[in-house]
């Protein structure tokens, strides 16, 4: 949903200000991010503490500036892409 590679999205899981800041760039509510944060967290347990805490910088975060932040990511996926592409070598024929 996020278009980016599979090993970004493992490590934003990891990383309670990278999750909602994708779930808030993708519109998603606070009961979504919850899930993803204790999917994320050791043990699947965050205390109540950390989690009023994560709620309210959820609360905080402006959409507009979490679609940034993806934006960015997703354009550094392409670039790599294509830097990749560029360094193939070429294919050789057989004749």
């Amino acid at each position: 949903m996020c278009s980016l590679p599979v090993e970004v999205v493992e490590r934003a899981l990891t990383d309670s200000e990278m999750t909602l800041i994708l779930v808030k760039a993708r519109s998603f509510g606070w009961e979504t991010a919850m899930s993803l944060l204790f999917l994320g967290a050791k043990d699947h347990r965050i205390n109540a503490r950390d989690l009023e805490r994560m709620k309210d910088e959820f609360a905080r975060l402006n959409c507009k500036t979490s679609q940034e932040v993806l934006n960015f990511y997703q354009l550094r996926k392409q670039a790599v892409a294509v830097e990749s592409e560029q360094r193939r070598l070429p294919q050789l024929h057989s004749i």
